[in-house]
């Protein structure tokens, strides 16, 4: 390595001198020891699972098209979740500003409702009217983009949209996962992710004290469905920082609750839960 692609690498990570110590003997250590470079090949095989997808085509009758159906959506789910302040033509220049290829919009203004049943650490699953709720977002999205909508993220502090490269096959089957972060028995994160199966999806969730959470989810298989996760808990502000990360692949069944995992900070310890539910696309529980 040439002394330039190190003093590249070194402006790149901006790490300190602990930071440069701690990497040093991680590295070290990990040369010598089996069982963690087996651990480092199972992370780097997740890693190529959840790789993001190519760049798309053009929007179905272009973009102008596309630009009109954004503008006359107005998305009304039940129980009013508050969609239609977002789908607006501002969110239609959005998307034609970022181009359609690998677009995901992200928006303030969904929520969930005020009277819909809040999950707890001990019981994250979800409520029958929830999966009616975000089944009838994810349809009315898939609607305007041309049923391209792969995923859509729903939370109180924010939204996401994924999009396909083709219009997704439909086998009239969408999964509902819970993502749950709790510390002790306080939930400092809870998001719903509708995803069409064999799908993955990046997201940021915000996190309590200028913290955020960074999610990378496949989920597919048959006849069993497989949930691969990354997920970093990192600091919002600045370049990022992560404080911690965990990764799995679980087997899971419908109605399943599970726990993913746990992250060690020097603020507490972060358990990330996952409720798993199936539903067909007009909100019938599977």
């Amino acid at each position: 390595m040439e002394r330039e692609t190190v003093k590249q690498t070194l402006l790149e990570y901006g790490w300190d001198a602990r930071e440069r110590r701690r990497i040093t003997e991680v590295l070290r250590f990990l040369d010598q020891d089996t069982e963690c470079q087996q651990a480092v090949a199972e992370y780097d095989r997740i890693r190529v699972a959840l790789q993001a997808p190519e760049s798309l085509p053009t929007p179905a009758a272009g973009w102008d098209a596309l630009a009109t159906r954004l503008e006359h959506a107005a998305v009304r789910p039940r129980r009013g979740r508050l969609w239609l302040a977002a789908w607006t033509s501002a969110a239609a220049a959005a998307v034609l500003l970022a181009g359609w290829a690998g677009y995901a919009w992200r928006g303030a203004g969904a929520r969930r409702p005020v009277n819909s049943h809040q999950p707890t650490a001990a019981s994250p699953a979800f409520a029958t009217h929830e999966i009616h709720d975000d089944v009838a977002v994810f349809r009315q999205v898939a609607d305007v983009f041309d049923q391209r909508a792969s995923w859509v993220l729903l939370s109180d502090q924010t939204s996401d949209v994924g999009l396909g490269r083709d219009p997704a096959q439909r086998e009239d089957r969408l999964l509902l996962l819970r993502l749950l972060l709790s510390r002790g028995t306080q939930v400092v994160s809870s998001a719903d992710l509708v995803i069409v199966p064999g799908e993955g999806a990046d997201l940021t969730v915000p996190v309590e004290n200028g913290l955020r959470l960074c999610y990378r989810i496949t989920a597919g298989g048959q006849p069993q469905t497989h949930l691969s996760i990354w997920a970093e808990l990192q600091h919002a502000a600045g370049t990022g920082r992560t404080l911690a990360a965990l990764a799995t692949d679980l087997p899971v069944e419908p109605g399943q609750t599970l726990r993913a995992g746990e992250m060690a900070t020097t603020t507490g310890n972060y358990v990330l839960k996952i409720a798993y539910t199936q539903a067909s696309l007009n909100g019938r529980r599977s």
